[in-house]
């Protein structure tokens, strides 16, 4: 039991303290308040407890919102990104209709010549539209991507070429592949995709031109002799995407002397 006096732990069949000589009246017990200690140890840790859940939940929420605030921030640059194959495609609804009307109907600016001196050298067009951002090909700097529109006399729109730069940043040859792509085993009329899906390289170019689409893939090989041997196969589809034909073009280098 506890004295009442001093506090101090005596005996439970006390009749005087032994500390402070204090007479104890019957044998009522005072008992230390160590529960009352415990509840609030275990109250101070349950504040803890919760302090710490509240900061977790506080900085996952923290998390949550910027990723989302980064991810509305990247969509919306996407949206107002221009595409090449997009452009193209705009571009190309307007073939024999005047480049005057494509140009008042069409959000698109377009530029009488190129900004990268490799692409007027080598390039015939009457107006284009290309990359803001640019790439190093063999240490000449090119747009990622170009959209070219031909004009006939009549300065219509006669054709419009997508060129996608990027396919040569690594080889100038264009994609390797495993082997020679061959399309012997689809005839005229199938569906496009289907040609597409065997192919499985992104076409280097697109060209719109009086009612035909034709998809041009650069790629190359390792051919027996352990060379590499470079491609260029067009493949052509009416305005339904179906399949006309293919024609497949060995390169070779040209070694001056």
């Amino acid at each position: 039991m506890i004295c009442p006096k001093c506090k101090c732990e005596i005996p439970d069949d006390s009749k005087f303290c032994s500390f402070c000589d204090k007479k104890i009246k019957g044998k009522k017990v005072f008992f230390r308040k160590t529960k009352k200690v415990v509840a609030s140890d275990k109250k101070t840790e349950a504040n803890e407890n919760l302090t710490f859940s509240k900061k977790i939940k506080f900085f996952g929420a923290l998390l949550l919102t910027l990723l989302i605030v980064f991810l509305i921030i990247y969509m919306v640059l996407k949206l107002n990104e221009v595409s090449g194959t997009k452009s193209a495609k705009e571009l190309s609804e307007y073939i024999n209709e005047p480049i005057l009307t494509a140009r008042n109907e069409i959000d698109i600016h377009l530029l009488e010549e190129s900004n990268f001196d490799g692409v007027n050298c080598s390039v015939k067009f009457d107006y284009m539209v290309e990359s803001e951002k640019d790439i190093k090909i063999d240490g000449v700097k090119y747009p990622q991507w170009a959209v070219f529109i031909v004009l006939n006399d009549n300065d219509e729109i006669a054709k419009v070429q997508y060129t996608n730069y990027k396919i040569l940043k690594k080889h100038h040859k264009g994609i390797k592949v495993d082997e020679e792509i061959n399309l012997n085993k689809f005839s005229k009329g199938n569906k496009f995709k289907k040609i597409s899906n065997e192919i499985d390289i992104e076409p280097f170019s697109i060209v719109y031109e009086n009612g035909y689409v034709k998809h041009i893939y650069k790629y190359y090989f390792v051919n027996s002799h352990k060379d590499e041997q470079a491609m260029i196969l067009s493949v052509i589809s009416n305005e339904k995407n179906e399949f006309q034909s293919s024609v497949t073009e060995r390169v070779y280098e040209v070694w001056s002397t």
